[in-house]
């Protein structure tokens, strides 16, 4: 073993000075087979730059062998209610995971952030998807995601920091129930429902139906998930400008707007 580590250490040494061929995917002691194995997508072995990787490989460690695989490797990622995003240099928070009637990747979010439009940029700066919705006004304050990329999966999950709550499902909760908002700003805050179908005025922009809650939010807090015990209720929209409150747009009507199914766990 201690000949195996110093191999692969010196492999691992090897490879942070080169640029290493896409389609070498990864490399292991194999302690059955009593060497360092390098693990390259299977047709690719023989192409030029594969071959002197491993040529260098061999060199510099003695215990090289090639194996074929049949996919790269990426990095995964989960989409969760209350993370930062960002798009359009507008940081966001993310609402609820869902998906379209043919299945595609989606999130919910507000309008007022979605209304740039273009690449969303997940928690760790990784492209994540693209704006699909936005509407801001007197039909309400809501927007859609596509998450087009395929490191991204949208999970049954609302951030609480450090854990998660899982979403069960979207029942309305009502005027008196208790409420917690999360999102990237301001973290996980809570409080009760105290009126529904509230006018507000966003200077100038009048936006209809939203929910008022005691809940404290900060800029940035927009578009993440506000919660009553295990069932979604709606997607921040804003709060206002001194002491502690928070509005949120009502879920089902963002889902029936885009035919939308809340990711459930």
């Amino acid at each position: 073993m201690a000949v195996l580590n110093a191999s692969k250490n010196r492999l691992d040494a090897l490879a942070a000075g080169l640029t290493v061929p896409q389609a070498v995917t990864d490399w292991y002691v194999d302690v059955i087979g009593n060497s360092v194995v390098v693990e390259v997508l299977r047709g690719h072995t023989l192409t030029q730059e594969v071959r002197r990787f491993i040529s260098k490989a061999r060199d510099r460690t003695g215990t090289v062998r090639a194996a074929e695989v049949d996919s790269l490797m990426r990095p995964e990622y989960n989409v969760a209610g209350g993370a930062y995003y960002s798009v359009g240099g507008k940081a966001c928070s993310a609402g609820f995971s869902a998906r379209g009637a043919d299945g595609s990747k989606k999130f919910v979010t507000a309008g007022h952030c979605t209304r740039p439009g273009g690449m969303v940029y997940g928690y760790n700066g990784t492209f994540l998807g693209k704006t699909n919705g936005s509407v801001f006004g007197k039909r309400g304050d809501y927007g859609k995601v596509d998450v087009t990329s395929g490191n991204w999966s949208v999970k049954p999950w609302v951030n609480t920091w450090p854990d998660v709550r899982i979403v069960q499902g979207f029942q309305a909760r009502p005027v008196g129930a208790s409420v917690c908002r999360s999102g990237w700003k301001s973290g996980r805050r809570c409080g009760e429902i105290v009126a529904k179908n509230r006018t507000v005025n966003y200077g100038g922009v009048i936006v209809e139906g939203l929910t008022n809650t005691t809940a404290c939010s900060s800029p940035g807090d927009s578009g993440g998930a506000h919660m009553s015990g295990g069932q979604a209720q709606g997607i921040h929209s804003g709060g206002p400008s001194s002491g502690c409150g928070a509005l949120f747009q009502p879920l089902n009507e963002i889902l029936n707007a885009y035919n939308l199914r809340l990711v459930v766990g």
